[in-house]
């Protein structure tokens, strides 16, 4: 939603949350929310790959993904794949 949001979007990226709303409540999807471990992992990750261009919010989903089995990420930034997660529908050729 970030994405859409800095491209303008927003509209978009409300619809995406209503959408990801239904398909969480209907099992298709799962959510996970920040908890003060994740949060503290997040940081770590920050400072630790202070020579590559991560967002706290990277780091965030991060330490999500390996707190969790996570089959895919849903999302458009390769530096998902730099961390070795399966990128879904991925990066598109401009």
């Amino acid at each position: 939603m970030t994405w859409l949001t800095y491209h303008k979007a927003r509209k978009a990226a409300l619809t995406l949350w209503r959408l990801a709303g239904e398909a969480e409540r209907g099992g298709l999807l799962g959510l996970e929310w920040v908890t003060p471990a994740v949060h503290e992992r997040a940081w770590e990750l920050y400072e630790r790959f202070d020579d590559q261009v991560l967002s706290f919010c990277d780091c965030t989903s991060f330490a999500i993904c390996a707190s969790k089995p996570v089959d895919f990420v849903f999302g458009f930034d390769s530096d998902f794949l730099k961390a070795g997660l399966d990128l879904r529908p991925g990066l598109r050729d401009a």
